[in-house]
């Protein structure tokens, strides 16, 4: 996370970007005899980002050379040393050389991005170090990583043709009702029919359709960019309020819960222990209804000494089973993986039947948009040829 910081040093009041955690920040300021004032997260819409092609090649370059017995030093030089001028991985590998020189462990060196590595990632690499078998480990997490981008982008593009579709539905409306109806209103054929208390209502109805249109689609579009910056700034209060829908919340619990046991099955497959991969789903989901679950689950195995699944309350009675019979460090990982795999089919379901309903919307305003468009055309005209007819009996 980055953070504009404000600081007093020797009188002088300044102000610094940097990135870490607010105890981290301290920490740092603390050391070089300066006074923390204020620290703002830093919106960024349009930054940088590194891409998981880039932190798997990181990964899996620091894993091959570690493996074959290169100090881990020289395996971060020969890493940077790789890197392009404008590679985003670049201050983050020369940041992590600097800290490991210094003697401090990998994992502490990769706490500064945890947003790019993610807590998961972290555990495992502080579980190895002291095992010796940190390449490996290395190598697990870039495969956990490229995995669960894959998974992740699968699950997304079940949203993708419906929710085109419906973009679509909005913009022809928007469209219709920003230029194509303002047009037939002023036509000579409309205006002529003005008079005509018959096609009054007609008239009424295009000309509210002609002004709430465009605002109610501006609207749509309001909504959405606030939502999208309100999430970048603050997800946890934005997921806390999307999960009030129950329909939303069913289909983000499941999203995050596929993640979650994901993220047991592999920190537990690496040795980290069983209440310390909870502990790190807690504090890592954004979901607040996933957040306060694993929060009672790690406080129910602490402190009650019970199963952490029962007071996980998605899980159905299957899943919860599952969990309780998982006694083995090899059994766990099985059958959080099973778990996860049962979440992401139900996920998948979901989705697949959100499809035909977000089509069905799309359709509706296509049908809208020509029964608008009819009466604005066709109507007039009819009544035009009726007075004619008339007019020659």
């Amino acid at each position: 996370m980055s953070y504009k910081v404000t600081y007093m040093h020797n009188g002088v009041k300044a102000q610094t970007k940097l990135d870490g955690d607010l105890a981290d920040i301290r920490a740092k300021l603390r050391a070089e005899h300066k006074t923390l004032i204020q620290a703002r997260k830093e919106l960024q819409l349009f930054h940088k980002q590194v891409s998981v092609e880039a932190k798997v090649a990181f990964l899996e370059n620091l894993a091959d050379q570690l493996t074959a017995g290169v100090p881990l030093s020289r395996s971060l030089e020969n890493v940077l040393y790789s890197l392009g001028s404008g590679s985003p991985m670049q201050p983050v590998t020369e940041n992590i050389l600097a800290t490991v020189r210094e003697g401090k462990p990998l994992s502490k060196a990769m706490e500064t991005y945890e947003q790019i590595f993610g807590k998961s990632v972290i555990a495992m690499v502080y579980a190895s170090e002291n095992s010796g078998r940190l390449g490996q480990t290395l190598g697990s997490s870039a495969q956990y990583i490229q995995n669960m981008a894959e998974i992740i982008a699968t699950m997304r593009k079940q949203l993708t043709y419906p929710v085109a579709s419906l973009v679509a539905g909005l913009s022809a409306m928007t469209f219709f009702g920003k230029f194509v109806l303002p047009r037939l209103l002023n036509s000579p054929l409309l205006k002529n029919a003005e008079g005509d208390k018959s096609l009054n209502a007609i008239m009424t109805t295009l000309r509210i359709a002609s002004s709430v249109i465009p605002w109610l689609s501006l609207s749509i579009l309001v909504t959405a960019v606030v939502v999208f910056l309100a999430y970048r700034q603050n997800p946890e209060r934005v997921d806390r309020l999307m999960t009030k829908i129950p329909w939303l919340n069913a289909v983000l619990s499941q999203r995050a819960y596929f993640v979650a046991f994901s993220t047991m099955a592999k920190l537990t497959s690496v040795g980290v222990p069983l209440d310390t991969s909870i502990n790190i789903v807690w504090h890592s989901t954004h979901l607040h209804t996933v957040k306060s679950e694993f929060a009672a689950a790690y406080n129910a195995l602490k402190q009650e000494g019970v199963s952490f699944a029962r007071k996980l309350h998605a899980l159905t009675a299957v899943e919860r089973s599952m969990l309780e019979m998982a006694l083995t460090m090899d059994r766990q990982v099985a059958n959080f993986e099973r778990v996860a795999q049962r979440f992401h089919t139900m996920y998948i379901r979901k989705m697949s039947k959100l499809g035909p309903i977000i089509y069905t919307i799309a359709m509706i305003l296509g049908f809208c948009m020509v029964a608008l468009m009819i009466s604005a055309i066709l109507i007039p005209n009819l009544k035009m040829m009726n007075s004619l007819q008339n007019g020659l009996k």
